[in-house]
């Protein structure tokens, strides 16, 4: 199965400054260990998706965002699918 490391995801999420974000970073370091699992690889997508739900102008600087918050949804997808 394809995992991300929570430090991969938050130099990924670092490289955008906005109080959102921040949150999801502050989330991660209080509550993930080395890999995100089951119930906190959802919330870190559901918080992108709104994000993005919400600030994303369509232009080419939410590229890299879009593509993790893609990531995070088919692992996100894997966890829900190992809960049946």
């Amino acid at each position: 199965m394809y995992r991300l490391t929570a430090k991969h995801i938050e130099d990924r999420l670092s490289t955008f400054v906005f109080d959102e974000i921040s949150e999801i970073i502050k989330f991660m370091k209080l509550f993930c260990g080395v890999i995100p699992e089951g119930g906190e690889s959802i919330y870190i997508y559901y918080k992108v998706s709104k994000f993005l739900s919400l600030r994303d102008n369509k232009s080419d600087d939410f590229i890299p965002l879009r593509e993790l918050a893609a990531e995070l949804y088919m692992i996100s997808l894997g966890e829900m699918s190992r809960c049946r």
